[in-house]
């Protein structure tokens, strides 16, 4: 596998070739070629809960903004396991604003096959649908003139970071539709536990 330094903080695993990296996919298009000023790269982040974006993934955005991506967030579940979910949808908006993601770019699913909860399994193909969805209503808007390019899609891999089965089932998901969508999409490397808590 292909490992890929993001901002000096965390390691990612690509799930495509290192050549795909060096493609350009437009959304719906499948489009090769660099990005111009009128079609700026974008990155997706998928995540499964509210605080993903900020507990996992605060300095991949800062990185991929520095580099001058704008980053997209969709999170596949309100985080209703206590049934907090209102709350912690509007946490998730506040924390992204503060990470530096307009209210706009940011969706939340609220799918009842997408619950939130570490006993609850989500079909992999369910996550795929909802990816695929948004991926073709980015499409739309920027066939309307507000969307952009994709570049890549950032998500969790296959351990799920803390083995949290939703995070899992969202690593399968995205990685089917970016297999299918020719996508090149990077997964946070899940580490050993004395590792993950020793800041190193």
């Amino acid at each position: 596998a292909v490992v890929a330094v993001v901002g000096g903080f965390v390691r990612y695993r690509l799930s495509t070739s290192a050549a795909s990296l060096a493609r350009r996919w437009r959304v719906g298009g499948g489009d090769e070629g660099d990005s111009d000023g009128d079609s700026p790269l974008a990155a997706l982040l998928v995540t499964a809960h509210p605080d993903d974006e900020c507990m996992f993934f605060a300095p991949t955005v800062s990185a991929l903004q520095a580099a001058g991506h704008r980053v997209l967030l969709l999170c596949l579940s309100t985080g209703d396991a206590e049934g907090l979910g209102g709350v912690r949808r509007g946490e998730l908006l506040r924390a992204a604003e503060a990470m530096g993601i307009d209210r706009d770019d940011v969706t939340v699913v609220d799918d009842a096959a997408l619950q939130d909860g570490m006993d609850t399994h989500w079909p992999s193909s369910v996550v795929a649908a909802q990816v695929a969805l948004w991926l073709d209503e980015f499409e739309g808007r920027r066939d309307g003139g507000g969307g952009g390019v994709i570049d890549k899609v950032v998500s969790f891999d296959d351990g799920g970071v803390s083995g949290h089965g939703n995070h899992i089932a969202c690593a399968r998901g995205v990685s089917l539709v970016a297999r299918e969508r020719g996508i090149p999409a990077l997964q946070l490397e899940s580490t050993a536990l004395p590792r993950k808590y020793a800041g190193v």
